[in-house]
């Protein structure tokens, strides 16, 4: 996973998945240092933000958006 990178959020109302643009990943925290970017299996916190961060919820998916989209 990486800074900047853009994710879809899965709605249980399709307006709002289709009218909201993507998450973005503002940073990643590991071990309280801030990082540009974070291997699997590794766990992190991080901040998301964009019109869409009030339909997060526990097990909501987040889809990656392809770079160039």
């Amino acid at each position: 996973m990486r800074s900047g990178r853009r994710f879809l959020v899965a709605s249980t109302d399709d307006a709002d998945h289709v009218a909201l643009p993507p998450l973005r990943l503002d940073w990643i925290k590991r071990y309280q240092r801030v990082m540009d970017f974070i291997d699997p299996p590794h766990s992190a916190v991080v901040r998301l933000s964009g019109q869409a961060v009030h339909l997060l919820a526990r097990g909501v998916v987040l889809t990656s958006v392809a770079a160039d989209a």
